[in-house]
């Protein structure tokens, strides 16, 4: 399965502060975890690893607000290994 941000990651990978970053594919490795009132996942995005909020990870190619955010209830059944 597919997944997608358009997070600005400006220090890892260049983006313009404050402005949406491009719509990246990226690759799940955890399953979620709570921590500072927000749920997170480890990802890769570009080659690269990083923690990233469920609100920022979309199920299609999309701009934040336009598609649909991943929920916890979508990653219970997730297989990481595929």
């Amino acid at each position: 399965m597919k997944f997608y941000t358009d997070y600005p990651f400006v220090i890892l990978l260049g983006d313009k502060p404050r402005e949406p970053g491009p719509i990246r594919e990226i690759e799940i490795k955890s399953k979620p975890f709570h921590s500072y009132e927000k749920d997170y996942c480890a990802i890769v995005v570009d080659g690269k690893e990083a923690l990233l909020s469920l609100e920022w990870i979309y199920k299609s190619h999309g701009h934040r607000n336009e598609v649909p955010s991943l929920t916890e209830e979508d990653l219970k059944n997730l297989d990481l290994n595929e």
